[in-house]
């Protein structure tokens, strides 16, 4: 009978998670294409391509959401000696919104 019950539950409970949607709730998500390299990073810098304009600057954040670095980018070279090995976001700011991209610091 328990098993029973926990069946129709979870079979009535699935249609309704399933329709759930999420809203970004944040600046404008640009539509050009950023790439990072190297990836994961061992230096001092990580080399960023852009395929629109010239990236202007960008915020790290660790895997807590918090802000950790906030750097202008200079040569298309984004320095990041001061960031500890870990998993970083990047919110990587263009002309036309921004970019987040996972960077891993090795």
């Amino acid at each position: 009978m328990r098993l029973l019950l926990i069946i129709a539950f979870v079979t009535m409970a699935a249609p309704i998670c399933a329709q759930e949607s999420f809203t970004s709730i944040g600046p404008q998500e640009a539509t050009t294409e950023v790439k990072l390299y190297p990836n994961p990073a061992y230096g001092e810098s990580v080399k960023i391509v852009s395929s629109a304009n010239q990236p202007k600057g960008f915020t790290a954040y660790d895997v807590f959401g918090k802000p950790v670095l906030r750097e202008k980018i200079r040569n298309n070279t984004l320095y990041i000696a001061s960031l500890k090995p870990g998993i970083y976001v990047l919110q990587i700011e263009l002309d036309e919104g921004t970019v987040n991209r996972k960077l891993i610091v090795k």
